[in-house]
Formats: C-alpha cells, structure tokens, sequence
C-alpha cells in the first residue's frame, strides 16, 4: 500500500513528504508502525528513495520518491497491488 500511495502522490508533484505519506496511509486504515515498516521495508528492497530537502525557513524533511525497480514492480502486479476501489453497493 506504501508503494501505490507514493506513486499516486508522485502523479501530483515529484517526491512525497515523510508526514503526506503518513497521513494518507493512516487514513486507508494503518498505524504509524505499520507505515513505519512499510517505509523501512520498501527501503531495504531499493524500491523506494529517500531525500533530504529544505524548507524556506531552514527546516529540513525526508520525501521519498519511487525508485525504477518499484516502478517495474508496480507495472509487473498491477492486477493485484490494490489499484481499484471496491464497487459502491447501491440500494
């Protein structure tokens, strides 16, 4: 779900702040630590990147970005890596 969800913000701008992907996650339903893991998982497997920016105020923050071999993954099981809403059951 971490993959999708930073591929689908990916659509809207390059790299995906640590706190968008959290948050949009936490609102399909997980936890910080399962985020958490997703993130360090994902990580391990070259599939993701992480990158230090700057803010205008000097703060600096972690997007992520994804990598081509998660892009070739996304590609390859994109029948089975959630990319369809359930059907709406109308009454």
């Amino acid at each position: 779900m971490a993959l999708v969800t930073l591929m689908e913000n990916e659509f809207i701008s390059e790299a995906v702040p640590a706190q968008t992907l959290k948050t949009d996650m936490n609102k399909a339903g997980f936890t910080d630590i399962a985020v958490s893991l997703a993130v360090k998982s994902l990580l391990l497997k070259l599939m993701v990147e992480a990158h230090q920016l700057e803010s205008d105020y000097g703060n600096r923050y972690t997007v992520y970005t994804v990598a081509p071999k998660g892009e070739e993954w996304l590609l390859a099981n994109h029948g089975t890596a959630g990319l369809m809403r359930p059907p709406v059951c109308r009454s």
